[in-house]
Order: structure tokens, then sequence, then C-alpha cells
């Protein structure tokens, strides 16, 4: 079975909050993430590392610069996920002090323990795998009502889309980081029925569409 169909990734490209999310301080976060996470393929500890300097806004490529056996690869940055970060950088949710050295998503020491570890407003640690599961997981059930998707989820919904959309296996294998095509096979699953295709071809139309209403959105702010 399915994660999510091709119908319910075409909502999560959607950059209007969900109504349930409307008043959530971090939805441009959230937004973010999982669009880069179904955009790119990257894995739970790539993009918990990524930082400002990876990102190649002129070329359009991200650096993943210690992939799965500390391996670098190249991996396309699109423009749904272009304007999602931009947007999540223009929200203020990332601290102005910070630098492209450090990690584009982040957490800050605002938790106080039984009276202990005071509000740090300097701080900006790398998440947990938890934590950014627990992101997904929200922004997902908020957006789309499926409940139970994890950030490790959206890597092989992310290859389905790609091997739906006309990406070869040798080319998919490349983008995901894999050493090995039996991997990228079963990562991919295989090509859906027509009816399940055609909802995956509609979602990639449907994240083009979306990229052009951000620009329009971020150029025209209400």
């Amino acid at each position: 079975d399915m994660i999510l169909t091709g119908e319910e990734v075409a909502m999560l490209w959607d950059s209007t909050p969900a109504k349930i999310e409307r008043t959530s301080h971090f939805w441009a976060r959230n937004y973010a993430v999982v669009v880069l996470l179904l955009s790119t393929g990257l894995r739970n500890t790539e993009l918990l590392t990524l930082r400002p300097r990876d990102i190649s806004w002129e070329y359009e490529e991200i650096a993943v610069e210690h992939g799965k056996g500390n391996k670098f690869r190249m991996v396309d940055f699109p423009l749904i996920a272009q304007t999602a970060v931009k947007m999540y950088l223009e929200s203020g949710l990332r601290p102005a002090h910070l630098t492209d050295d450090d990690y584009l998503f982040g957490t800050q020491n605002g938790k106080v323990r039984s009276g202990k570890a005071p509000f740090d407003p300097n701080s900006w640690e790398c998440g947990s795998r938890q934590w950014l599961s627990g992101i997904v997981e929200r922004h997902v059930q908020a957006v789309t009502g499926v409940s139970g998707v994890k950030s490790h989820d959206l890597r092989p919904i992310a290859a389905r889309l790609d091997l739906n959309n006309g990406m070869t296996i040798e080319e998919l294998q490349s983008k995901l980081g894999h050493s090995n095509m039996k991997t990228t096979q079963i990562y991919s699953g295989r090509i859906l029925a027509r009816r399940k295709r055609m909802a995956d071809i509609s979602a990639y139309t449907e994240r083009d569409t979306q990229a052009k209403i951000n620009i329009e959105k971020m150029s025209n702010p209400p």
C-alpha cells in the first residue's frame, strides 16, 4: 500500500497553511522540511546537517558533503524547494545571527527543564531524527489527514514520484546516493498502475504550478 497517494503529495506542495496549522509559529519551517524531503530524496541525517553553504542557488543544486558511507554527491534543488527554503528564511525562524556555516534547520535551547537550562537566544543545535520525524508527522497529518507518516517515509515516496515521472533507474540511483542498483529498485518500488501513475504525474505538474504561485506570493506579500 502507498503511504501517500499522488493526490495527497500534491496537497503537500501547497504553501497555504492548513487550517489546523494556521496558528503554528513554525509553519514555514515545517513546510520547507517536508517539501525538501519530497523533492530531493535527502536522507534524514543529510537534511539535519544541511547548511546554507551547501546550497547553490545559481546552479540549483545541493551538495551532500557526507552522505551514507561518507560519500559526496550533488542533488538537484528544484524550484518548489527553492521557494520553500526562501519562505522559511524570510520567516525569521532561523535566527539572524547565524551564518551560512550553521545548520539550515536547528533547535534552540528554549526548553526549561525543572528550572534548569535557561533560554539561550544564541543557541542553535542540530535536531535529532526523532525531532525531524515529529515535524513531518504533524505537518503531513495537518495537511492531508494521513497519520503516522514519518520523515524516513518521504524518501521512497520521492523516489516513486521520480520513477513514475520518467526518471531512469540509473538517474534515481545517483540522486539517492545508492551504491547498489538493487537498493534503488527496492526503495522506489515498481512503476504504478496507470491510474495511480497518472496521479503521480499530476503531482509533478502541481509541484511546478505551486512553485510559481510561491514566487508570486513572495513578490507580492500581503
